[in-house]
């Protein structure tokens, strides 16, 4: 992305997030839903591991919501799933917002809980968001142990 394109995209989504308010969790909430819905409904089967399943998400993530250059596993544990994002389009503008009213604009950690919990059919909440460089690791806690291996 141009720094041109990256400035807009800034500035409308900090703009977006100042308008919603307190009402930006919501937004956020029902972005990642519409998205996690069109993804699984694209779905052919169910992957087997939890590699084949991020695997079908960076693909997927890559035509329909191209927020990143790569989504993918730092680590699988029975208990925990670490997510890598590596080249995010959002972090500028979610950091600054971050900074300055201290809420999120990502949609991707919601997305992310909705689609693991019904591939997982068990409650997975994120637990940590570390940013890195260019994106972030996104650390999720399974409720039970991991269906998926």
């Amino acid at each position: 992305m141009d720094n041109q394109a990256q400035a807009l995209l800034t500035k409308y989504l900090q703009l977006l997030g100042r308008s919603a308010g307190k009402e930006m969790e919501n937004i956020r909430a029902k972005m990642a839903w519409s998205l996690a819905q069109d993804l699984w409904e694209g779905l052919e089967k169910v992957p087997g591991t939890v590699e084949e399943l991020i695997s079908y998400l960076d693909r997927r993530l890559r035509v329909e919501f191209p927020f990143c250059e790569q989504l993918g596993l730092q680590e699988v544990t029975p208990e925990d799933i670490a997510v890598v994002i590596k080249g995010c389009a959002i972090k500028r503008a979610n950091q600054d917002f971050m900074g300055n009213y201290q809420r999120s604009l990502c949609p991707v950690d919601p997305f992310l809980i909705f689609f693991l919990n019904r591939s997982y059919s068990q409650n997975v909440w994120l637990m940590e968001n570390c940013p890195t460089g260019d994106g972030c690791v996104m650390k999720f806690s399974l409720s039970q142990s991991c269906a998926l291996r």
